[in-house]
């Protein structure tokens, strides 16, 4: 039967904050030297000790500052019906976005940099979704689903 001298552990990550940050790497292998004498018990004890230190060294998963919302400033934006018509609070509605030919519609822009620091570019805010639709052209917020 072999025995096990030493062996090796390492964990990567790989994590992008948000959209507009750069992909950033990190990797750590830690080795491990076993004594002479060890048992079974021994071995998955050092195994498992390897395997927290290598993440404390990693550490947890970057995440891209999420900017502070006042909801009653979203909730007072010049939110659209489909037909342009003024929007009732709860119902589907949209702005202008970043992608429109004007810009995002002014008092927006805090909205969509939240939108854009989430993983799927959707950010729910009590009942309602917010997202950007039609390459950014568009703000929408529709009811969340039940």
């Amino acid at each position: 039967m072999s025995k096990i001298i030493e062996f090796k552990i390492g964990k990567g990550r790989t994590s992008r904050p948000t959209e507009a940050e750069e992909w950033t790497k990190t990797y750590f292998e830690a080795t491990v030297r076993m004594p002479e004498r060890y048992t079974e018990d021994d071995l998955h004890e050092a195994v498992t000790r390897a395997e927290y230190f290598v993440d404390d060294i990693i550490g947890a998963p970057e995440v891209g500052a999420i900017p502070q919302l006042d909801i009653t400033q979203v909730n007072s934006l010049a939110w659209k019906k489909r037909n342009k018509e003024p929007a009732q609070p709860g119902e589907f509605a949209w702005l202008f976005g970043p992608g429109s030919r004007g810009g995002t519609e002014r008092g927006a822009e805090g909205l969509v940099k939240a939108i854009q620091t989430t993983k799927d570019g959707k950010l729910v805010i009590g009942d309602m979704e917010y997202s950007l639709a039609k390459a950014d052209a568009f703000i929408q917020r529709k009811p969340v689903k039940t």
